[in-house]
């Protein structure tokens, strides 16, 4: 199984911290350590370095970047609106490449959210599956943005217990 490994940066209480990602044609996921936690770095530098002892070859150019603080401060807000869903949809495949990587347990009752999630995913009109001129809002009930809320915070949760700063 041949895995590629990419850079992630990441934004969560205005302080700034990197990833390493993998993927492969069966499973993506991030790098653990021996603790069976997921390695956070200040630096590019620190993560290059991590690799080269551990004998990862990382592509480093255009690391993709997560903005956590937007998901945390929506939550914060307790909104009901949402402008934007590709930090959403970031975010909820970021929790679950953490999940699948530690055995985190996040989204495990797929059939409670799923319906959630591709209503995330056609909210954010990605253009090789939205056709030209065409676009989705999904609209929410009270009790769909409440799951939404549960899901997310229960990621943060996890991210915060996964993932070594």
């Amino acid at each position: 199984m041949n895995r590629e490994y990419y850079i992630y940066w990441y934004q969560l209480n205005m302080q700034k911290a990197y990833l390493i990602w993998f993927t492969t044609d069966e499973k993506d996921g991030f790098v653990i350590d021996e603790t069976g936690n997921i390695p956070s770095f200040e630096s590019v530098e620190s993560v290059l370095d991590y690799a080269q002892k551990n004998q990862i070859n990382v592509d480093a150019d255009n690391p993709k970047f997560f903005d956590l603080d937007i998901i945390e401060n929506w939550l914060k807000e307790n909104s009901d609106t949402i402008l934007d869903y590709n930090p959403f949809l970031d975010t909820w495949n970021l929790f679950d490449d953490i999940s699948i990587s530690t055995d985190g347990n996040f989204d495990k009752d797929r059939t409670y959210t799923n319906n959630i999630y591709e209503r995330i995913f056609w909210g954010c009109n990605l253009s090789p599956v939205t056709p030209d001129g065409e676009s989705f809002t999904p609209t929410w009930t009270k009790k769909e943005l409440k799951i939404i809320r549960e899901t997310l915070k229960f990621g943060f949760k996890m991210f915060r217990e996964k993932v070594n700063n």
